[in-house]
């Protein structure tokens, strides 16, 4: 039997862009079992517009009093899902067709955790860059996450594949974190609980990480300014070291349970 998927889609205001990434489910050579909306309060007309059209895959949407934030609108898709395995894809990216298959078509008996490349787009759909990771995110950078997990970059959350089990043993996504560094905390605990096998990452683009005004993940404020770099100048004397020693940083945070919302709190 093949595994389910339950595919977890948060939406605040994403009219512009929903119908887009709900689309690219639809297209999907390994059909879900089910599609999750969670409505994070969104005033725009999101919903309507996805409401108003026959999908070919079974819709729940499920509908937040008030916005909290992206972690809580995946929390409450995750809990709700049927699937053992869980797909997010954030309301103004999309995928390749190839997506769920070529993941799935990795996966072994230890494999708990997959992920690929993305390409970059603006918000009009202009590819920006085919191979995204490369752009996002430092060679320095991108040396020191192989050297950790054996992958060649850091996850984008539209582009994960996890298993609900290991997810949700490991914690899933902390509500302190609202807008900011939600997806960076959580990917970093599931990484460091994984055993040898337990993580593959595809070289193939098979996302399309949307960059454009209104986003709240990822990059904060100007582009090419990573959390992982606004965590590093909110330590003491931090500010002028290199982007490779931000990953240290974010690790020691990590290590000694300090909190992360203290650092993204103002920003």
């Amino acid at each position: 039997m093949l595994p389910l998927i339950s595919v977890v889609v948060p939406v605040y205001n994403r009219e512009k862009y929903v119908i887009q990434a709900l689309k690219s489910v639809e297209r999907q050579g390994y059909a879900p079992l089910e599609v999750l909306v969670i409505d994070d309060g969104s005033v725009d007309r999101s919903l309507r517009r996805i409401q108003g059209r026959s999908w070919k895959f079974p819709l729940r949407i499920l509908k937040l009093r008030r916005s909290a934030g992206p972690s809580v609108a995946r929390r409450v898709g995750i809990k709700n899902a049927l699937g053992t395995w869980i797909a997010f894809l954030d309301a103004d990216d999309r995928w390749h067709p190839d997506k769920l298959s070529e993941l799935m078509s990795r996966r072994t008996a230890s494999t708990r955790f997959l992920f690929s490349d993305a390409s970059l787009v603006s918000g009009a759909g202009k590819v920006l860059a085919r191979k995204a990771m490369k752009k996002l995110q430092t060679r320095a950078y991108r040396k020191k996450i192989r050297s950790l997990w054996g992958v060649p970059f850091f996850p984008l959350t539209s582009t994960v594949l996890v298993e609900r089990r290991f997810l949700e043993r490991a914690g899933s996504f902390d509500p302190q974190f609202r807008h900011v560094a939600e997806d960076v905390d959580v990917w970093f605990r599931l990484l460091r609980k994984l055993r040898p096998g337990g993580v593959f990452c595809s070289p193939r683009p098979l996302t399309c990480y949307r960059r454009h005004r209104g986003q709240t993940s990822y990059f904060v404020r100007s582009p090419g300014v990573t959390t992982h770099q606004l965590w590093l100048q909110k330590r003491p004397g931090g500010g002028a070291e290199k982007e490779e020693k931000s990953l240290d940083a974010a690790m020691w945070w990590l290590k000694n349970g300090r909190d992360w919302l203290a650092l993204t709190r103002d920003l």
